[in-house]
């Protein structure tokens, strides 16, 4: 017997094993497509919750705005609403004020019944207001602020949700309650807020809690 004849051979593939390697490799390319997906959900849903940041801020310096009394932009989230003094204007800004009126959208007039959530964050998201701009990056047709995660309705997924606090006792101890603030809520006093976001699978990821 011949060296050469010795040799251990390696069998030849066969028709199964080409399977299993075209079945390995779909599995590896199907894991790596899921992983970066997720990744890029993640990085929308970090987008929302840094716009939830974003509303937090200026929600905060405006109660200061609204407990002091100062002019508050947009009017329709000033305390007195309709019967709010807007911020005092320049000369030249009063004289250029009639030709950007009529240049660009208004926002929304709060209603005569007083200031009310819905017409203030209407206005927060009307042309030039500090939230104009803001999108749904989960669902393109999505809502970018809602009052609650709600998996029935897939809009809500990718919102900035706003929550109102109520007061309330259980076993004895004070508590605070928060549920769904309603789009008719008077903002004409201070109002307590969750604020939270609603992610990818209706995940709810806690933002801050705040008076307003």
């Amino acid at each position: 017997m011949t060296a050469h004849d010795q040799t251990a051979e390696s069998p030849p593939l066969k028709t199964a094993d080409f399977a299993f390697l075209v079945v390995l490799v779909a599995v590896v390319l199907a894991v790596f497509y899921i992983g970066f997906r997720d990744f890029k959900e993640t990085l929308k849903v970090d987008d929302v919750r840094e716009n939830a940041a974003q509303v937090v801020t200026w929600l905060q310096e405006a109660q200061v705005a609204r407990e002091e009394g100062k002019p508050l932009a947009p009017l329709a989230c000033a305390r007195g609403g309709a019967n709010s003094s807007p911020a005092p204007a320049t000369a030249a800004a009063a004289a250029a004020e009639p030709v950007a009126a009529a240049a660009a959208p208004q926002a929304p007039a709060p209603s005569a019944r007083g200031p009310h959530w819905e017409a203030c964050v209407s206005a927060l998201q009307s042309a030039g207001q500090p939230f104009a701009e803001f999108k749904n990056p989960l669902v393109a047709d999505g809502l970018v602020f809602g009052n609650k995660c709600d998996r029935s309705d897939l809009k809500t997924m990718g919102s900035i949700v706003f929550e109102k606090g109520t007061a309330g006792i259980n076993n004895g101890q004070p508590i605070i309650v928060y549920t769904p603030i309603e789009p008719n809520e008077s903002i004409a006093s201070e109002v307590l807020l969750r604020v939270t976001v609603c992610g990818r699978g209706f995940v709810v990821f806690h933002v801050a809690e705040l008076k307003f």
